[in-house]
Parts: C-alpha cells; structure tokens; sequence
C-alpha cells in the first residue's frame, strides 16, 4: 500500500513511538510479542485518514492512524508554546497589571493558537503536503528550538498517557463485557482513564512539607513531567469537544476526566504542570478574555480546577 502523506512525514518519529508504546505494554504487564502496535493510514472504524487510538480484539493490540500522530504532535506544540509565553508574560506583570493576556500580541503564542487549529484539521483530514506559508514548524526528531524541543518532548509524553489509557481496556478486560448502554461506556473509558494516569504517576508523589515556591526534588520532577502529557492528552481530546454538536454518547466529557485526573495525580498546589494545563484550556477556549473575569486564582490548582469548570461551561454552551 503506499504511503500517505503524513505516515512519510512522521515516520521518523516511529521508533520513538514504538520506545514508548514497548515501555507502556511491558508496565502494563501484557506480553509486547500479542499485544502488538499498528500504525495505520485510515481509521479501522470508518476505513479512511482520521485520528484514532484504539484497543481491539482478535488479536488483541493498539491502533493508531498517522492523522491521531499528527494531531497529537500539533496540539503538543501548541501547548509548548502558549504554556511558556503565558508563564513567562504572567511572571512579569505586577498585581495591579491588567492579567489579561492579548495572546495575539505575542508571535510564539500566536503560533501556538494556529497549532490548535491544525491539530483538528490534521485529525480530519488527507493532507497531501506540509503547511503553506511557513508560519508552523516543520516536524522533525532533530529539534534545536527551545519550543521545538520542548513540544516533541510533550508530545511523546501525551502519547504515552494515550497509548496507557488504550491498553487499560484491554488489562481491565473492557472488550469483553457487553454493556452497551452510555453509562457503560463513560465508566469503561474513567476506568481507563485511571489505570493510565496511576500507571504513569506510579510511586511518584510531591513532597508535602517542601515549601510553596521551592524547587521540587526529583522524583515530583518526573511526576510534573509525566502530568504534563497527562494534561496535554486531555487538552488534545477536549478541543474536539468545543466544536457545537459534538456531544459524545460513549465517552464522558473531557472536563469531568479532567477534573477526575486531578485528583489521581493529586499534585501540590504551586505546581508548575497544573498552571500550563490552566493556560492551554483558556487558549482554547478564550485566548483574548479577562480570565476568570476580573480576578485571578491564588495557586495554580485552583486554576487548573477554574480551567476544567469553564472548559465544562464551554462545551456545554455548544451543545
């Protein structure tokens, strides 16, 4: 079969992508040699070129089409960029600033808010080139921007909490059962939801006497790392949900995983993952708004919390 476009383009990323999805499987306690990775050009649902990640059966493995790849990697750089001009700009301004960030004054950013927009467009549709004009970065393994850098390293970081969630069906034994009404299904995909998340978070937790502000130690280090592909996964599925109309009858709101993740995660309240988290779901859904209106949120878990309730707000509006 020849190749599609975006399998070409993102094929250098394959053995990264087999590295994470070898570490998750073997984790996961199943057997790499029959739960096997299928990187596929169309979807095995609707037989064409649309983001997937899927358990399935006989024979058991994990399937992803290139456009699922694609669109991770875009939203991924999209959150490496909004995340760290927002963090950067907010450090800046004093209390009686404006807080209100115009994302569009800032190019970095203003990359990053196209990024989101690729990402749903490269999830639906046959790309048969790169982007036009030269406004989004090109993908490649060999990054040497900081931005660059840092949205590979997220990207793989997000596919890794997918590819856990996806095999979470398949070690809590989802595709057996046979419930099939919509509750089935949200608690189906919360179960999977947790296994990912407490697989990734493992024995790593924030230290609970280090002072607010301080440099975390090495092991809640790792574990902000891993929250931020976490964080990023979730952002990735909730901007499918801010479109009208686009109410799931199988999967429960991003907002409520979100909200559901945080808890699991129970990271410390000034942590760095839970701000960006904050800052890629106001890009997403309001990039230009005094957020929340008129006020700010004293640490960054209650923004992360503000951010999943206006994300709810937002996808509710749409339907």
């Amino acid at each position: 079969m020849q190749k599609i476009f975006l399998q070409t383009l993102f094929e250098q990323f394959e053995p990264a992508i087999r590295q994470v999805y070898a570490r998750a499987v073997s984790e996961a306690g199943l057997d790499p040699q029959t739960v096997t990775l299928e990187l596929t050009a169309t979807s095995w649902r609707l037989g064409r070129p649309e983001a997937e990640f899927a358990a399935l059966a006989d024979p058991r493995r994990v399937a992803i089409t290139w456009n699922g790849i694609a669109s991770l990697w875009a939203v991924a750089h999209a959150v490496a960029r909004v995340g760290r001009v927002m963090f950067e700009a907010q450090r800046k301004l004093s209390r009686e600033d404006d807080r209100r960030l115009m994302l569009t004054d800032y190019p970095d950013a203003e990359t990053g808010l196209l990024l989101f927009i690729l990402s749903r467009n490269l999830a639906k549709q046959d790309f048969g080139h790169w982007i036009v004009g030269g406004w989004a970065p090109t993908p490649t393994v060999q990054s040497k921007t900081e931005d660059d850098i840092n949205g590979n390293a997220i990207f793989l970081l997000a596919l890794d909490w997918i590819i856990r969630h996806e095999l979470g069906h398949l070690v809590r034994k989802h595709l057996d059962e046979n419930g099939r009404l919509r509750e089935d299904h949200f608690r189906r995909e919360l179960e999977a939801d947790e296994t990912a998340t407490k697989s990734i978070k493992g024995a790593h937790a924030p230290d609970p006497v280090r002072p607010a502000g301080a440099r975390p130690a090495a092991g809640e280090l790792f574990l902000e790392s891993a929250a931020m592909g976490v964080f990023t996964g979730v952002v990735w599925i909730s901007q499918f949900e801010c479109v009208p109309h686009a109410e799931s009858h199988t999967h429960p709101a991003a907002s409520d995983r979100l909200m559901k993740i945080l808890d699991i995660l129970d990271l410390r309240e000034d942590s760095g993952a839970l701000e960006i988290v904050s800052y890629a779901i106001k890009a997403l859904i309001d990039p230009q708004g005094r957020w929340p209106d008129g006020s700010d949120q004293p640490t960054a878990l209650d923004a992360a919390r503000e951010a999943a309730i206006q994300l709810s707000r937002f996808i509710q509006s749409n339907r």
